[in-house]
């Protein structure tokens, strides 16, 4: 998969406040996720419509890219949906990830 290398993203000091962001591995989940969030609305990709703020990946694929294991992947995403930072949306071929108030990062 390839990751848009163009823009910013914002990392406001308030992202250390979440209940997570003391674990390394959730903290480089969040930032993995937020460097790889579509900016713009409506863009098609492999038949799905992604809107701004959101990730088409897999558990594997970010376990891959970050460098963690899938275990900690799923560990992360799972205490960042409990805190309200995203949801998920899951399917057999991929996951659709939305990061809550992505406006605050972009």
């Amino acid at each position: 998969m390839m990751i848009g290398t163009k823009g910013f993203i914002k990392l406001p000091r308030s992202l250390l406040s979440e209940k997570w962001a003391s674990n390394p591995q959730s903290l480089s989940v969040a930032i993995h996720l937020l460097a790889m969030a579509n900016i713009e609305d409506n863009k098609l990709f492999n038949g799905a419509r992604l809107g701004r703020g959101q990730v088409l990946t897999s558990v594997r694929k970010l376990a891959k890219i970050s460098g963690l294991t899938e275990r900690a992947v799923r560990t992360a995403l799972r205490t960042q949906q409990a805190t309200h930072f995203l949801t998920q949306q899951v399917t057999h071929r991929f996951t659709i990830i939305t990061i809550c108030k992505f406006d605050i990062y972009a």
